[in-house]
């Protein structure tokens, strides 16, 4: 009897601990949630929440993006992930989108238990006006 009291009470505290876990964004996530609100909504309020890049650089980065290609992509943004450097509370990523024919530099940091973007670079392929 004392050994199934004992696994009711693993089987109750696992669950609990699954139920209740914090489950934060990976930093692929993060990257993914800033570029679709910066860079397609517009919606620096809401990006501004996956990083600590001053609003003002985000507006003047997601200005680069052409209206009509932007607008083209809403809802098929393809982006692609190659690790540069990590550690386990820094990340660092080029991305690739080809949609805008653009790759940036993502650094992303864990902080207070959270993955924020610190800082990103942008390079532009190709004029956007010209496709």
């Amino acid at each position: 009897m004392k050994n199934l009291t004992f696994i009711g009470f693993l089987i109750v505290g696992s669950l609990l601990l699954i139920g209740c876990g914090n489950q934060s964004d990976g930093p692929e996530e993060v990257t993914l949630s800033f570029l679709k609100e910066n860079f397609l909504l517009r919606n620096f309020e809401e990006a501004q929440k996956y990083t600590n890049v001053k609003q003002e650089t985000n507006i003047n980065e997601a200005k680069k993006i052409h209206n009509e290609l932007r607008k083209n992509n809403m809802n098929k943004l393809t982006v692609f992930y190659s690790e540069k450097d990590s550690t386990n509370d820094k990340k660092k990523y080029q991305v690739f989108i080809p949609e805008f024919k653009e790759s940036m530099d993502f650094t992303l940091e864990k902080q207070s238990g959270e993955w924020r973007i610190t800082d990103y670079k942008t390079k532009i392929f190709m004029d956007p006006k010209k496709l």
